[in-house]
């Protein structure tokens, strides 16, 4: 038999093997494809920091319902184990999905993470303390990151990044001190870096760049300027050639003077109380039900038993109704730091609890003490013992200044010495409701208060930032 006609017929038998084995690579393929999978990234581009609010991000794919389950130790040698615990849901729903939220991290001596669905780990990891730094983040934007590695100084912590690193919310960039964006690389959007800068970030974008840059570059062509919490600063083209920075920082309120204000807002919210009936009330009452109560059953008899069974029903009814109307008072406040325009604000709790228990919280808070607490979806739960009570900060958040406030000058209320002291000269400390606003001066206000340049204490300028 010819060989063409032998290999012809062996081609037709072995077929149907060939296309079963093609399926099955399919199947298989098809099988780990549709596996769950998932990732998590703590931190402005993987760095988390120390004593600040950080972005975590979690990424799940085909695992409906999956859950982030957090554990951050904050304890030490001295308080032992301080457990505080998140807890985040991503909906159930296949494809892929993410879960986007911002965690105040202490000084952890520990951190662990799972995203588990159902009893299945899906991933896992932790920090530990070897790991733990408070140094806030300079992020560089580059195409060419290493000719910046010496523009912020032997001892800052440089973290190259991308313009998919960058975080949407305040919050996110709390422990961030400077966003420098040369031009090279892809530019992120404009609202994420007036974001930075209104959260307390020192953003520096180019003079001049590429055409994805304009709208960039349009937000520092009138010059330096603060805008909320940070600024916007241009640099030049032959410091961008050269991997340098070599200009003055522009007088804000910085990353140091968020954070003196925050305290000494808290220090000023008024403590909350319960409605106390007067004492010599209490004992007189006290008295005179023992002395009633003694007297009806000293006449005995069915008719005094039944009186001072009437009594003391009376009394259980009345007991309850005499407590304190709200067992679980709060007492709510903000403090704004601002300038051209726009302002961070951080939302300020101060929480009490008469009996034991767990209070809970819309919105995540972060102690302003170190103790056990956690979050979870969307809420924090704070365990208090009998007559405890705490002072929670919420998380940063953009907001717009008010006309009235924008107008106001100087101190307005009677303001405590503490925020008084942040206030540089020209600026403003407004009070309006709860929120102490904390407003930068304009340089036409600086210029007229006999100071050109607007300095401001050394607690309250860019210059201030570790």
């Amino acid at each position: 038999m010819p060989p063409l006609v032998v290999a012809g017929r062996l081609a037709r038998s072995w077929w149907p093997v060939r296309a079963a084995l093609v399926a099955f690579v399919l199947v298989c393929s098809g099988l780990v494809a549709a596996q769950p999978r998932a990732e998590l990234m703590l931190g402005v581009a993987g760095a988390p920091v120390a004593d600040a609010w950080n972005p975590v991000r979690a990424v799940v794919r085909d695992a409906p319902g999956a859950v982030l389950r957090m554990e951050i130790d904050a304890g030490g040698l001295e308080h032992g184990e301080v457990p505080q615990r998140v807890t985040a849901r991503a909906a159930p729903a296949g494809g892929v999905q993410r879960i986007d939220l911002d965690v105040p991290f202490p000084s952890w001596r520990r951190v662990s993470w799972r995203i588990e669905q159902g009893e299945r780990v899906l991933a896992s990891g932790g920090l530990g303390a070897r790991e733990r730094d408070d140094r806030p983040l300079h992020l560089v934007v580059s195409a060419r990151p290493s000719l910046w590695a010496d523009a912020f100084g032997p001892e800052a912590r440089v973290v190259v990044a991308t313009a998919a690193d960058l975080p949407a919310r305040a919050a996110s960039w709390d422990g961030v001190a400077t966003l420098l964006l040369d031009g090279t690389a892809a530019a992120p959007a404009d609202a994420v870096v007036v974001t930075a800068a209104a959260a307390g970030v020192r953003v520096l974008l180019p003079l001049g760049g590429p055409a994805g840059y304009a709208p960039l570059t349009r937000l520092v062509a009138p010059g330096p300027s603060a805008l909320g919490a940070g600024s916007l600063e241009g640099v030049p083209a032959a410091e961008l050639a050269a991997g340098r920075l070599s200009s003055t920082p522009v007088p804000a309120w910085g990353r140091e003077a968020r954070r003196a204000a925050v305290v000494a807002a808290v220090a000023a919210l008024p403590a909350p109380t319960w409605d106390h009936l007067p004492k010599l009330l209490v004992a007189g009452v006290a008295v005179g039900f023992a002395a009633l109560l003694w007297t009806l059953l000293w006449l005995g008899g069915p008719a005094g038993v039944a009186s001072a069974a009437l009594v003391v029903v009376a009394a259980a009814v009345a007991v309850p109704a005499a407590g304190p109307s709200d067992p679980e008072p709060r007492t709510r406040g903000a403090v704004i730091l601002a300038s051209n325009g726009l302002g961070v604000r951080t939302e300020l709790v101060a929480l009490a609890r008469l009996p034991e228990g767990a209070s809970e919280l819309d919105g995540r808070f972060a102690p302003l003490e170190l103790r056990r607490l956690a979050w979870a979806d969307g809420r924090t739960v704070v365990p208090l013992p009998a007559g405890g009570r705490t002072r929670l900060r919420g998380a940063p958040e953009v907001v717009t200044v008010p006309d009235d406030v924008r107008e106001a000058t100087g101190v307005r209320g009677d303001a405590p010495e503490a925020l008084r002291a942040l206030v540089p000269s020209g600026g403003s400390l407004v009070r309006s409701g709860g929120d102490w606003w904390l407003l930068f001066p304009s340089p036409a206000a600086a210029a007229s208060s006999g100071d050109a340049a607007g300095p401001a204490p050394a607690t309250a300028t860019v210059r201030g930032r570790p």
